[in-house]
């Protein structure tokens, strides 16, 4: 029953630990509420044996001051376990209800407060539903533990880091050039690959960039991948830089510059963000010989229907931002 209650609450307010109860143990009230439960019963069966507890008659101990405080901290818990829709509220009303005919008053006092009756309507959240509710919080949960991503705009997050500190050294296998990440990248440009595919491997090449394996630190590689997740220039792009351009070079000359234009055709609009995000992050600082190689990829005349794409990106973008502004 207390498991079903746990269940219950965090299905309700979910887990996000900042929200939670805190105790000495930490912030998880899913956990300690069957303690919570086994206390108030325990409360309960002991202001009702007088043979246990005769010293609470005498008002001027510090037995009876000390069940007075134990009083009012049971009743300020009571409005947050009716508000969770929890049975151990039943058990609050008990206990002040033994403890004020033992003559125990305190500061606080108990409120009229009753459970909610729901309305059983067409609205009403069946059981498939709150399970549904309560797997998402969990499996969250079980993310942060483990280190890894299921939200949808966070796919693979800890492992598009992992693989791009593989595929940007040149101290990986079989990628002393950076031959193993120009195979990557060619992937990427081909028509066959797969979105969920060249959408992660766009920001694979993007943290590339900004985590750059073979210069950084473990801590700077740590920052870096956080501006990159926030979407902001790698820290050193406005600094001139030498080993940073020497990367965009690397990746833009290896395929990167190919893999942006090859992206921008997509009408996958994520595959046209990241791609855009991509380009942004070779030409941070301002790298005049990536400037050249995508001179050099766009000139042709047979480049047209990328600009044609480009111009189409552009006029939705407006309609986008047109709608946004009506709406608001």
């Amino acid at each position: 029953k207390c498991g079903e209650e746990a269940g219950h609450r965090i299905a309700l307010c979910g887990a996000e630990q900042e929200s939670d109860i805190s105790d000495d143990q930490g912030k998880d009230l899913g956990s300690h509420y069957y303690y919570v439960s086994q206390i108030l019963s325990a409360l309960c069966l002991f202001f009702s044996r007088t043979d246990l507890a005769e010293y609470v008659n005498d008002t001027h101990s510090a037995s009876f001051e000390l069940c007075q405080r134990l009083r009012d901290e049971v009743i300020k818990l009571y409005p947050e376990l009716v508000r969770l829709k929890l049975g151990a509220a039943k058990h609050i009303e008990s206990v002040v209800t033994i403890m004020t005919n033992r003559g125990i008053h305190g500061k606080e006092v108990l409120q009229d407060l009753q459970f909610e009756e729901e309305e059983k309507d067409s609205d009403e959240i069946s059981v498939q539903e709150q399970f549904t509710v309560g797997w998402g919080h969990f499996v969250h949960q079980l993310a942060e533990v483990c280190k890894v991503s299921f939200a949808p705009a966070e796919t693979l997050k800890y492992e598009i880091k992992d693989i791009a500190q593989m595929l940007g050294s040149r101290k990986s296998h079989a990628n002393d050039d950076f031959q193993s990440l120009k195979e990557f990248m060619k992937l990427l440009c081909v028509d066959e690959c797969q979105v969920t595919v060249r959408n992660t491997g766009v920001k694979v090449v993007r943290a590339i960039l900004y985590i750059n394996p073979d210069k950084n630190s473990s801590k700077v590689q740590d920052g870096e991948y956080e501006r990159y997740a926030r979407n902001e220039d790698p820290f050193v792009a406005d600094m001139n830089d030498r080993a940073f351009k020497a990367l965009q070079v690397e990746v833009a000359g290896g395929g990167g510059v190919q893999v942006v234009v090859s992206c921008l055709s997509s009408k996958d609009w994520d595959t046209v963000l990241g791609a855009l995000r991509l380009a942004c992050t070779l030409l941070a600082g301002g790298n005049s010989v990536v400037q050249n190689l995508f001179h050099a990829q766009l000139a042709p005349s047979s480049s047209q229907s990328f600009f044609s794409r480009l111009q189409e990106i552009f006029h939705d973008s407006r309609f986008a931002l047109k709608e946004s502004k009506r709406k608001a």
